[in-house]
């Protein structure tokens, strides 16, 4: 897959010049000390991991569709199910275009532990525009370097982090399973190993059929859960993975 190669010779000189449960049980996220810098490895759980109702997100934090998932659906999924130890949510990246940038935002997020690692996620995708308006003057890195100060990272934990082979490996893992999984885009989620169909890219239908998995039935009338950015209800489309 085109991905691993892109990310193989990931640098951030590069960034600078310019989105199966296939392992049905998540492998056990752990703080390690990496060579150059420290990162999470392994998957994160968000929520309950022992819920279930397990979700599994494969998305990339250059993809506009995911960063439009994470600020318009994600927040209510949280609310309604993950924050109630309904469900537990597990994140992965498959970077798309540009894969040096989508890799960036895995990376810090990986190097800001297990305990920031959704915090600073959620910064990455809220920052997506700022961070693109970066990279076209060369000025990527300055714009990360942002991110992780808001989460008390150091610049030079940034700049180590970005450019770190461990990590790299990392999103490879996870892009390996998304491609075990026959992914091609992001975001693309499953729900107990069921993929979410392109159309249920809603808020309506993601509750339904997570209420559906609880054994829950959702009544006809219910309107679709208010979003913390936006009411206005969208099926969310998605970004072609660089295979």
């Amino acid at each position: 897959m085109r991905t691993k190669h892109v990310l193989s010779a990931f640098a951030f000189a590069v960034i600078a010049a310019g989105c199966s449960q296939a392992d049905s049980k998540p492998a056990a996220a752990n703080d390690v000390k990496g060579s150059d810098v420290s990162y999470v490895a392994g998957d994160v759980v968000l929520g309950n991991k022992a819920a279930k109702v397990q979700i599994v997100e494969y998305a990339s934090t250059a993809c506009g569709h995911c960063r439009t998932f994470h600020k318009t659906i994600l927040p209510n999924i949280k609310r309604d199910f993950l924050d109630t130890g309904l469900a537990g949510l597990i994140y992965r990246d498959l970077p798309t275009p540009p894969a040096q940038l989508a890799a960036a935002g895995a990376a810090v997020a990986r190097c800001a532990g297990q305990e920031k690692y959704y915090d600073v996620l959620d910064d990455v995708y809220t920052s997506q525009g700022e961070i693109f308006d970066a990279a076209r003057t060369g000025k990527a890195l300055d714009a990360y370097v942002q991110v992780g100060a808001r989460h008390d990272m150091s610049a030079a934990t940034i700049e180590a982090c970005v450019n770190s082979a461990e990590v790299r490996e990392e999103i490879i893992r996870t892009s390996d399973l998304a491609n075990a999984d026959g992914v091609t885009s992001t975001p693309t989620i499953f729900i107990n190993g069921e993929k979410v169909k392109s159309h249920d890219m809603n808020n309506a239908a993601i509750k339904a059929l997570i209420n559906e998995a609880l054994g829950i039935e959702t009544p006809a009338e219910s309107a679709p859960a208010e979003s913390t950015e936006s009411s206005e209800e969208t099926t969310i489309g998605s970004s072609e993975a660089d295979q």
